[in-house]
């Protein structure tokens, strides 16, 4: 119960300190908008000038789930003015998966409330909550992976994978796309599965997770919808397969060569 009014205390401390500084956080999100392709971007830079990096990436993460969790249900993005769009949120059978996941968390859950509230009847709503914003983060995640796909502009690639992570990658970093992992370390940024794509660069690209984290990765690993269908300018494109190489000659080197019998 002490923690559940302590979060509690926290979420109006922060609404607070927002109250006070809106008017900053608009005019801030106005000058970020023209920079971003995504709306959702340009806010995450704007809490951050805000109220701090730090917790302004907490606001935006609980600002970001709660949209999309419950206002994210639109069709989803298929194009965009600044470039080709390249979505993943169905690689690997994702919403089969998360609509099974999410049917036995709300199990789970019903189960959990039911039993321990004829023991435990204050703690039973904390274990409650805790497994109802499991699906509201599950659900969030997976509208924003539907609403602000991966983009290809005119001079980056720009890395989403729903609320998990972000990168933007300049396409004159790009040394080469695959279609299987290269050698060495790599960063795999799909929502499930095993990437289909994957790119390479000659200098380490900052990706950015939720909550502050960051990672730092010369090979990314994407989960594309199509993977078919990326293309960047220039010479980079996706490997071929390796030509076989031809069999060694038996003879001796200098012997002649013996045409066949016509």
């Amino acid at each position: 119960l002490l923690i559940e009014w302590v979060a509690i205390l926290v979420e109006l401390g922060i609404l607070v300190l927002l109250a006070f500084r809106v008017r900053r956080l608009v005019s801030s999100y106005r000058a970020q908008r023209s920079r971003h392709a995504y709306a959702i971007d340009a806010l995450r830079e704007a809490l951050a000038d805000t109220v701090g990096p730090r917790l302004g990436g907490l606001m935006f993460t609980e600002l970001a789930v709660t949209w999309y969790a419950f206002a994210g249900w639109g069709k989803a993005r298929t194009r965009h003015p600044m470039g080709t769009v390249h979505p993943g949120y169905r690689h690997g059978g994702y919403p089969a998966i998360l609509g099974a996941v999410i049917m036995a968390v709300v199990v789970e859950t019903a189960a959990v409330h039911f039993l321990l509230g004829l023991w435990i009847g204050a703690w039973v709503w904390i274990l409650t909550f805790l497994g109802a914003y499991s699906i509201v983060w599950l659900v969030g995640d997976f509208n924003a992976a539907r609403q602000c796909p991966s983009l290809v502009t005119e001079d980056a690639m720009l890395i989403r994978t729903g609320l998990r992570w972000r990168a933007e990658v300049p396409l004159r970093t790009i040394t080469a796309l695959h279609a299987s992992a290269p050698e060495g370390d790599a960063l795999a940024v799909t929502l499930f599965g095993k990437p289909n794509r994957w790119l390479e660069c000659w200098e380490d690209i900052t990706v950015h997770g939720p909550f502050g984290i960051r990672r730092t990765a010369r090979v990314i690993g994407l989960g594309l919808d199509d993977p078919g269908s990326i293309s960047l300018p220039g010479d980079t494109s996706v490997d071929s397969p390796s030509p076989t190489p031809p069999a060694p000659d038996p003879r001796p080197a200098g012997a002649p060569s013996r045409k066949p019998p016509s």
